[in-house]
């Protein structure tokens, strides 16, 4: 059997506590940004940079190096008119989870071995391999398929599958829920 292969980027679909609900918050992207910006990207904070409209300036990450600020749920261009993706070097805004417990439906990429029900509680990195959609807007990124360990340094770890018809373990294009290890928020002094 096969599992879908339809992108999905970083789609935030609870808490870790179980809330209903997670943190959001609008943040400004700056017309310097050299990535295109799409829904379910991963974004990072740049500096303690913060706009005139008091929002934060975020980026997209595009380096395991980098920690997460949140996912894109929706993007604006800079008149703050509803935009299906930003080109790059656009400037505008994005609507996104900021939630460091926030859990997230993610699929992994189909690069390496595809994993099995041993990968709860697992570290991993996302992973570019893919563009961004401009036809659906849904963004690129995904989950790498190769495991860091429970105990190491990732950006994500896994809590389970996401239990759907056509979502096997063990098969490539996993959809499996995720959350944040390496979050802004989590970082020490982080504003």
């Amino acid at each position: 059997m096969t599992n879908p292969v339809t992108k999905r980027g970083f789609y935030p679909i609870g808490r870790l506590d179980g809330a209903p609900k997670y943190l959001t918050e609008m943040v400004y992207i700056d017309g310097g940004v050299a990535t295109a910006v799409f829904k379910g990207d991963l974004m990072k904070a740049v500096g303690d940079s913060v706009t005139t409209q008091k929002l934060r300036t975020a980026d997209v990450m595009t380096a395991q190096s980098d920690d997460m600020l949140g996912s894109v749920l929706g993007l604006y261009n800079a008149n703050g008119t509803p935009a299906k993706y930003l080109a790059a070097s656009t400037a505008g805004y994005a609507l996104i989870c900021s939630d460091q417990n926030a859990i997230y439906d993610v699929k992994t990429a189909d690069s390496g071995t595809p994993l099995t029900q041993v990968a709860i509680g697992d570290c991993a990195d996302a992973i570019w391999d893919h563009a961004g959609d401009t036809a659906t807007g849904i963004a690129g990124v995904e989950l790498s398929e190769t495991l860091a360990g429970a105990a190491a340094s990732a950006q994500f770890k896994i809590k389970g599958i996401i239990e759907i018809e056509n979502n096997d373990w063990g098969v490539a294009d996993i959809r499996v829920q995720v959350y944040p290890v390496e979050h802004h928020y989590k970082k020490v002094n982080a504003i």
